[in-house]
């Protein structure tokens, strides 16, 4: 296997086939937004089973907007990395309008997207939590609350790369977790990829609108 893929979409169609092998019951796949969605149609698309997403957006701290201290779903509670809030000796409390923040917007891009792609059930079926990626785990951690209120039958977190301790962290938060790619020496998610272009609300909203709107009812 090549140390990078491509893009998005070959990405998935690359864990398409290792979650086949796996055969899970009756699967749900549950794209984070926004990268996520083009990691999860393929896998959706070769599962032949429902599409759905999860919105779960990073809490950065506004001088390392790119590290993720910790996450928040639009209707549930946050979720911390309270080892690196201690490192940048930070409390939850100081960043209260960060947090803020990241849930309207989340709550915003929900409100978009969700007349394209209806909440799919979960009760007794495997949801598939899919992401282009993970660094610290934070918004997959978020999104997992999420899930598991919605009382699947079992958990499964799949993507492309991801390091092998965060990796190992969220395996132990579900029943199974994969990833193509486990790099020791683990830089940030964007070098596992040739193309990691920015994916937009409207890049989606065409992909639901087109080859993946068949997915978002089938049984």
């Amino acid at each position: 296997m090549s140390l990078r893929f491509p893009n998005r979409r070959a990405a998935g169609e690359q864990l398409a086939e290792a979650l086949a092998e796996l055969n899970p019951p009756q699967p749900v796949v549950l794209a984070l937004l926004r990268g996520g969605f083009l990691v999860a149609a393929p896998i959706a698309q070769r599962l032949r089973c429902p599409l759905d997403l999860v919105v779960a957006k990073k809490i950065a701290e506004p001088q390392h907007p790119e590290l993720a201290l910790g996450a928040v779903t639009p209707e549930g509670m946050p979720v911390w990395s309270h080892g690196l809030l201690q490192q940048l000796h930070l409390a939850p409390a100081d960043l209260a309008e960060s947090q803020q923040a990241a849930r309207q917007l989340g709550q915003v891009q929900e409100q978009i997207l969700r007349p394209f792609c209806p909440r799919q059930p979960l009760l007794g079926r495997s949801a598939i939590l899919v992401d282009d990626g993970v660094a610290t785990g934070m918004t997959l951690l978020a999104a997992l609350r999420s899930v598991r209120a919605r009382q699947p039958s079992q958990i499964l977190i799949a993507v492309p790369v991801a390091p092998p301790q965060t990796l190992n962290f969220l395996a132990q938060q579900v029943d199974q977790a994969v990833a193509l790619l486990q790099p020791r020496l683990f830089t940030s998610v964007g070098e596992y990829y040739e193309d990691f272009s920015q994916v937009s609300l409207a890049q989606i909203q065409a992909l639901l609108g087109d080859s993946a709107q068949d997915l978002l009812t089938e049984a």
